[in-house]
């Protein structure tokens, strides 16, 4: 894992010593940085929030957006 996406996150965080979301440690790809390893480290540490939907979620949402908002919420339960 790269030191560099450790320093690059902690250097531009808002609150200084808070948790970092895992969003935020995903736009280090548009860096080429390690995104995995990063988020894992930080989980380890309890330094983590993650605040992503699961991808199966967004994936029924998008499959299901045709159909009446009643069947939708059912859908979703």
């Amino acid at each position: 894992m790269s030191s560099l996406a450790l320093k690059l996150l902690l250097a531009t965080q808002d609150t200084p010593g808070a948790p970092i979301d895992a969003s935020t440690v995903a736009m280090l790809r548009e860096l080429v940085l390690p995104v995995q390893p990063t988020i894992d480290v930080l989980d380890h540490a309890d330094f983590l929030t993650d605040t992503r939907t699961p991808a199966v979620i967004l994936w029924v949402e998008r499959k299901t957006a045709h159909l009446p908002a009643k069947i939708r919420s059912e859908i979703g339960t």
